[in-house]
């Protein structure tokens, strides 16, 4: 495979066990990782033939403390072995990570090569945790901005105390960029047991937790989308896209894409990552404050 697997793969070979990430998610719900279970299934089932049990392991969190939970090899979709996988082209591995993600891979050929295992782990993740549209926004701002090679700490406030916030608003959106967190990690793996049919870039250019929280809690980010992408057909396709994958009745999905539509007028290319992105603990405490406050503040100024 020259080189192409991912070494926390090998604790499932060897133990039959995987011991998931752990994040800082909302302790009151379901782990994050809960979402992508089906994602990691179908892993374990191309890993199945090395592997000595027809069930994984998975050490979890369960509330405040950690358990393990049984997950079968077995899965509905026909999927490759492991060992067979280096004969099957490009395309028809592209069309096994679609299978498993539920997405039409017609969808992700709009999109430059870096932006398709995006496209294809947002589109799973609207799908699941049916996000607001302002929480979807807010992700591609990040997004969008990380990628630019903008320093997450320029764009937020300066001057700020950092205090904690545990409303329920501000723990529900912490919860769903979480669990987008574990889907693009799970996407990834899936992408690279298949030898990386598609261009994957590390979330640490991509994502940035103080700052998509901190759109999170902006009214304005209509403001900010006018001012940085208002001639971006990027931003347009990608909300366009994940809105679109919102789960049907979702009363959100015609509105967003109804917004959506005026924003695509020129296209606009996206600048290459470069390394001198932070990545950066993506959970420290905010200091969120609102917007009254941010008004008083710039009057001050």
């Amino acid at each position: 495979r020259c080189g192409y697997f991912v070494s926390g793969l090998m604790e499932i070979l060897v133990l039959g066990q995987s011991f998931l990430r752990i994040v800082t998610d909302n302790p009151h719900e379901s782990t994050a990782q809960q979402c992508s279970r089906d994602i990691r299934q179908s892993i374990y089932a191309i890993l199945a033939p090395l592997m000595t049990g027809d069930k994984v392991s998975e050490i979890v969190r369960f509330e405040a403390d950690l358990r393990k939970e049984n997950v079968s090899c077995s899965v509905d979709l026909q999927l490759p072995s492991i060992g067979n996988i280096h004969e099957l082209r490009t395309p028809e591995r592209i069309q096994i990570l679609c299978d498993v993600i539920h997405i039409d891979p017609l969808v992700l050929e709009s999109f430059e090569r870096r932006w398709k295992l995006v496209v294809a782990a947002s589109c799973y993740w609207a799908r699941k945790c049916s996000p607001s549209y302002h929480i979807i926004k807010s992700l591609i701002l990040c997004l969008l901005f990380c990628s630019r090679d903008k320093n997450p700490e320029s764009l937020l406030p300066r001057g700020r105390s950092v205090r904690e916030d545990r409303s329920g608003k501000w723990m529900n959106a912490l919860h769903k960029f979480s669990i987008w967190q574990c889907v693009y990690h799970d996407v990834m793996k899936l992408n690279n047991i298949l030898l990386n049919p598609l261009l994957f870039i590390s979330p640490a250019f991509l994502f940035d937790g103080r700052l998509v929280l901190f759109y999170a809690f902006k009214k304005d980010v209509d403001r900010i989308v006018e001012s940085e992408f208002s001639g971006s057909m990027l931003y347009s396709k990608l909300l366009s896209t994940i809105t679109a994958c919102l789960p049907r009745g979702n009363k959100q999905l015609k509105t967003a894409t109804t917004q959506s539509s005026g924003d695509s007028k020129s296209k606009k290319s996206s600048k290459s990552v470069s390394s001198s992105v932070t990545s950066m603990n993506p959970f420290a405490m905010l200091a969120i404050d609102s917007d009254e406050e941010e008004e008083e503040e710039e009057e001050e100024d």
